[in-house]
């Protein structure tokens, strides 16, 4: 395995179930795991550890779900002005921006 900063893994972690699969075959998985900073995730505690395997996120099963991943941030959907808004000459825009 390449070399990979600390800065740049999360170790010890640990899941109770309900969050991941293996990759390989679709089994779920609960135990340690760490994270890597291109969002992977692998089982152990650290990349140290020997006959790590992938990790792949649980997918959405829920009723009606179509089996995608669950989101994690807030879908983008513009409010377009209507006909009477042109009409009235104005608009009302609001902005969200993180402080942090």
């Amino acid at each position: 395995m390449t070399y990979i900063p600390k800065n740049k893994i999360k170790n010890n972690l640990y899941t109770l179930g309900g969050e991941f699969v293996y990759a390989s075959n679709n089994e779920e998985y609960i135990g340690d795991y760490y994270k890597l900073y291109n969002g992977k995730t692998f089982t152990g505690k650290t990349p140290n550890d020997p006959n790590s395997l992938e990790l792949k996120p649980l997918l959405n099963t829920t009723p009606g779900g179509n089996n995608e991943p669950i989101p994690t941030s807030t879908p983008y959907s513009p409010t377009l002005p209507t006909p009477q808004d042109y009409k009235n000459g104005e608009f009302i825009r609001y902005f969200v921006c993180r402080r942090n």
